[in-house]
């Protein structure tokens, strides 16, 4: 795993330096010696006009009638463009020249650049006619020829809700801006590769725990949000310069990302009732399909997938907030982490998305990237703690495997000189009754069979006999079985049921020596007396819930994480098999065995079983 984990930062390195390398490379023409770069100057005293175009939109140029501009006061959507799609924009360029001259531009969306030596740039597709084009707005270089000066001419071609240039332009050196962008946007684009990477990492430990889909929703999430990351970065324009395939895959980056987040909610926290949160990512997944080849067929705009997505959004988050609540006030850890994560994922988006439908201006970059990021953090420490989890089981595994091997030949060994120890002892209490260290042998010997039949136990399959069983008078059967040993050690007993408890499936021997186990700890953890409490509940989803709590001494924290474990005892004559074997048991009844505990209060054990028991 460490081999691993070096490999993949290598790979990040490599990564970096890949991108480093193709921007530098692909730029190298406007960072030749004895260029001066001449700073940047924010361009002013804008001017526009409205024109109609017909056919590809192809234009001898701009229109030089001083009678059809107008001073602009804002360059992103003039307030009379009733409906029109071409806009003409010119501005003065400052006096001072670039070696390189280059403008930094935000235009939406089809865009040519004019000079007053002719047509400079040109880019998107100018086709008329063509329905629902998107080819997406980044921040782009238009490079510009040498000694250019005059008046510079901007057309904007734009069916959507907006025509312009966003934030103004920037006039000064190519190579500046360039060197400006991967100052500003370089760690986005490596950042987006870093979620890549560990979405693969986590996509690898999935490949390797199956049952544990966790990590493969994570790694769905992670990998998408690093590709959208990446596309929402300008700096990789300058390498990969098709704003098209860039667009639709951060639209479709951002669909998996938020059906990795639900899906990874569902199988760490569960649906909830009526399965909301299983609902929930099959309708983000019924509308990202269905708008996707809506758009297929030009029914759809990208902008309006995009507005009508925010707004799922919007709806989904108070969803997943509330089941991470839930179970954090039942005491999850992993959903009290999860909740943090979500919130501030939850709050950046929203900022977002409310600034992209009011059009409110902010002067940092996007919050989302913030959101995600501590997202993913928080994320990770919560998956190291599910691997932890999933190694300790695994551990105890491999423990309980090798017990079963040893215990198969040893117990079958002690049994037969057991036997005869047991019948010369029965044979001499007849002879001398009054012997006391006959009863005393006797007594060792009947608790060496108890061990064996443990070893027996775990040493083979359980083959278990399922029918329909009430909880509770297994219960009383068993606090009656105990009755004499309660009262010497002065341990109350009351027995509580919530609720209407079902009949569940079940083996009652079985289930019954559960519940002995559980009592006679209980009894043990008291030598001094106290009360033992046990309460038989009705759960959702056809389920039932017993609890053992004693008011016993407690378990330390450090033995806490240990217990189940093969041979590990806190008391002087235990074995370490009896709580094993009820884990076995409990497991084999397709639930849940919990211990919990704290110093001086007591300890609490939770069994969960199912109503209905699947057999093959």
């Amino acid at each position: 795993m460490t081999k691993f984990i070096q490999a993949i930062a290598l790979g990040l390195v490599f990564t970096a330096l890949f991108l480093f390398i193709g921007v530098k490379d692909v730029r190298a023409e406007t960072s030749l010696p004895m260029r001066v770069n001449a700073p940047p100057v924010l361009l002013e005293n804008w001017e526009y006009c409205w024109s109609e175009e017909e056919g590809a939109g192809r234009t001898e140029g701009p229109p030089h009638s001083s009678g059809d501009w107008k001073a602009a006061d804002q360059l992103l959507n003039p307030q009379d463009r009733m409906g029109r799609s071409h806009l003409w924009l010119r501005v003065p360029l400052p006096p001072n020249k670039a070696a390189d001259p280059g403008l930094l531009i935000r235009a939406f969306d089809n865009v040519e650049v004019y000079t007053e030596q002719g047509l400079a740039y040109r880019f998107g597709d100018w086709q008329e006619g063509r329905k629902y084009r998107y080819y997406g707005t980044p921040r782009r270089i238009v490079p510009l020829p040498e000694n250019t000066q005059g008046m510079l001419y901007v057309h904007l071609q734009s069916e959507s809700r907006n025509i312009g240039i966003e934030d103004g332009a920037m006039y000064g050196s190519e190579s500046g801006f360039i060197k400006r962008m991967v100052r500003q946007e370089f760690f986005r684009a490596v950042l987006g590769v870093s979620y890549i990477l560990a979405g693969i990492m986590a996509f690898c430990v999935f490949l390797g725990l199956r049952s544990h889909k966790v990590f493969l929703d994570f790694s769905l999430f992670s990998i998408c949000f690093g590709i959208y990351s990446i596309c929402r970065s300008s700096v990789v324009y300058l390498v990969f310069d098709h704003p098209a395939i860039l667009t639709y895959a951060e639209l479709i980056a951002l669909f998996g990302g938020v059906i990795g987040i639900l899906m990874f909610v569902e199988h760490l926290l569960g649906s909830g009732r009526g399965a909301y949160i299983r609902r929930a990512w099959q309708l983000h997944l019924a509308y990202s399909t269905g708008t996707l080849l809506l758009h297929a067929c030009r029914v759809v705009s990208v902008v309006e997938i995009v507005d009508w997505y925010q707004l799922l959004l919007v709806l989904s988050m108070p969803l997943v907030i509330v089941r991470a609540a839930v179970c954090a006030m039942k005491g999850n850890r992993g959903a009290k982490l999860l909740l943090v994560g979500i919130g501030v994922i939850c709050l950046t988006g929203l900022i977002d998305i409310f600034q992209n439908r009011l059009n409110i201006i902010i002067q940092f970059s996007p919050m989302t990237y913030l959101g995600v990021s501590v997202f993913i953090l928080l994320l990770v420490v919560l998956l190291i703690r599910q691997f932890a989890d999933i190694m300790l089981q695994l551990k105890r595994s491999e423990k309980l495997s090798l017990v079963g091997q040893m215990s198969a030949g040893m117990a079958h060994e002690l049994r037969n000189p057991l036997t005869i120890i047991s019948g010369f002892l029965q044979l001499s209490r007849k002879q001398a009754p009054d012997a006391p260290y006959l009863a005393m042998m006797s007594s060792e010997v009947n608790r060496m069979n108890e061990i064996i039949d443990d070893f027996l136990l775990l040493s083979k399959p359980v083959n278990s006999r399922f029918d329909r069983h009430e909880v509770l008078p297994l219960l009383r059967e068993t606090l009656q079985l105990f009755d004499n040993q309660r009262k010497e050690a002065g341990v109350s007993a009351i027995l509580e049921e919530e609720g209407a408890i079902p009949k569940i499936d079940c083996d009652p021997n079985q289930l019954k020596q559960v519940f002995i186990n559980m009592v006679k700890n209980a009894i043990e953890a008291m030598p001094e007396g106290g009360l033992l409490h046990i309460t038989v509940s009705a759960l959702p989803k056809n389920k039932v819930g017993i609890r053992f709590a004693d008011q016993g001494k407690g378990i330390e924290p450090g033995h806490l994480t240990r217990i189940g474990e093969p041979f590990f005892t806190t008391k002087e004559n235990g074995t370490g098999l009896g709580l094993m074997v009820s884990n076995k048991i409990i497991e084999n009844h397709a639930g849940i065995l919990r211990v919990s505990s704290r110093l001086g209060l007591g300890t609490t054990i939770d069994i969960i079983l199912p109503v209905h028991i699947k057999t093959a």
